[in-house]
């Protein structure tokens, strides 16, 4: 009897997953890092100014956000003149302005001092804290900017998760005056880019 022949393996070229859903220009948050008013020197406030730019004629028709942080922190949603035009405790969903700015502050969201991410996350956790930008949908581009990182600017990093997998990698950092900037061009959806930077021993009172 004669022996069947095997299978046939033949190389099989690599291909681009399909995006599924909306797709924008850009999504860019900014923030910057202020001692915080309602916490002392144990946290810092941080001012937010985020930017989610379509395609023209394109979708999403809304985008929702998540805003989390350190217990008792609240979000307060800031109107065009600078006031504050409504508060809520963390965690809470602000609704972005698609094509435009949304600007927000988070008093007390962010740990300053080794004791303070001691007390709210438990003696076990690293001596780290971070801010993050959430890229929904995919993105030409999705970048996150931080101010106000002080001395902790030169030993910052950044990495991208992927929120489908759990995977994260790390990603270059650009330094350039008191920022540190994180981008990912383009950026797939469900994707997490966050700056990590080490806590203080102790917070000066001069700062």
């Amino acid at each position: 009897m004669r022996p069947r022949p095997g299978p046939t393996i033949e190389p099989v070229e690599d291909e681009a997953p399909a995006l599924i859903g909306p797709r924008l220009a850009q999504n860019d948050s900014v923030c910057r890092l202020r001692p915080s008013r309602t916490h002392g020197l144990a946290r810092w406030d941080y001012e937010c100014e985020r930017r989610v730019q379509r395609h023209e004629g394109g979708r999403p028709h809304r985008y929702i956000e998540t805003i989390a942080g350190a217990p008792d922190s609240r979000v307060l949603r800031v109107g065009a003149a600078g006031d504050p035009v409504s508060e809520r405790p963390v965690p809470t969903r602000v609704e972005l302005e698609l094509d435009g700015v949304t600007r927000y502050a988070h008093a007390g969201g962010v740990c300053r001092t080794v004791a303070e991410v001691d007390r709210v996350y438990g003696n076990r956790s690293a001596p780290y804290e971070w801010l993050g930008l959430m890229n929904r949908y995919a993105s030409d581009r999705a970048r996150l900017r931080v101010h106000g990182l002080g001395e902790a600017r030169s030993t910052a990093f950044a990495s991208a998760t992927d929120l489908g997998t759990g995977t994260e990698e790390p990603l270059p950092l650009r330094r350039e005056d008191d920022a540190v900037t994180v981008e990912r061009s383009p950026c797939p959806p469900r994707t997490l880019l966050r700056i990590y930077w080490p806590v203080e021993s102790s917070a000066s009172r001069g700062a």
